[in-house]
């Protein structure tokens, strides 16, 4: 495959065909032999498709590898959003927003979404918005709408997107009354989005009901080490503070969350078993 894609002999489909027969260390590997690839349109579409992988390593790392300043990347996928199927165009907003507002043509991008067929892209790109402070008022208005008429998985976006959108848009959301199922799966799609929003998780951590903070709790674990190590300072960063301090949430978050605190605690020698 190498040494067919230096002949440029590559397609997207053969690499994206390698990906799946492959196991996830492996997948990792060729995934930066695809990053160092000279071809920019064949490396971004293997890229984007390798965010969906299910080794959420191989995901982020693909993710990573997209927004690690590449010139051509943002114009590549602003493309995406405009002619990918939906199941493309959902990774590619969450990529966008992860590039932050300071880089060039990103909240363009994303406010082009806003006019997105689909109801859960114009959600994300909303999101995203909001925590950008751009756009604000059509950001709001979009996850408002969502919140009121959309499906349950629209409704986890909006409810996600005003939670992080700052103090206005986080107390139009507490005036709808969400219950707890609402919250706990807004703050998984926060932990998934990325570092970005382990503030936000912790905010609603710290409101002490127990289904909200498992929801919380994944989110963080998602979020990745970071968000571990935060849960863990705001328990004075011992894992038997962090026991009593959260133990509800965590006895609902249970299974579903031991497995990532577990990975990433255990690189720093710390014992998940008492947690």
């Amino acid at each position: 495959i190498q040494e067919s894609l230096q002949q440029g002999e590559s397609s997207a489909a053969l690499w994206t065909g390698a990906l799946a027969q492959l196991t996830p260390d492996r997948r990792r590997f060729l995934l930066r032999l695809v990053h160092e690839s000279a071809i920019p349109a064949l490396r971004m579409e293997v890229l984007l498709s390798a965010m969906n992988d299910p080794d959420a390593d191989t995901a982020r790392l693909a993710s990573d590898y997209v927004q690690t300043g590449n010139a051509a990347g943002v114009p590549v996928l602003a493309e995406q959003l405009k002619r990918g199927k939906e199941p493309v165009r959902r990774l590619t907003v969450d990529t966008l927003g992860r590039l932050g507002p300071q880089t060039a043509g990103v909240a363009d991008a994303l406010q082009q979404a806003l006019k997105d067929d689909s109801a859960w892209v114009r959600g994300a790109a909303a999101a995203w918005l909001l925590k950008f402070k751009t756009a604000e008022d059509q950001a709001m208005s979009a996850l408002i709408d969502l919140l009121r008429k959309g499906k349950a998985e629209e409704r986890v976006m909006a409810a996600a997107g005003l939670w992080a959108g700052g103090p206005k848009a986080r107390a139009t959301l507490e005036e709808a009354k969400p219950d707890d199922s609402l919250l706990a799966s807004a703050a998984e799609t926060l932990g998934r989005k990325g570092e970005e929003f382990i503030p936000d998780l912790l905010d609603l951590l710290r409101l002490n009901r127990p289904k909200a903070g498992a929801g919380a709790v994944k989110g963080l674990a998602l979020s990745g080490v970071n968000g571990v190590w935060a849960m863990m300072e705001m328990t004075n960063t011992t894992a038997g503070r962090l026991r009593e301090a959260v133990k509800p949430a965590l006895a609902l978050a249970g299974a579903d969350v031991a497995t990532p605190l577990a990975e990433i605690l255990k690189n720093y020698q710390r014992d998940i078993r008492s947690l």
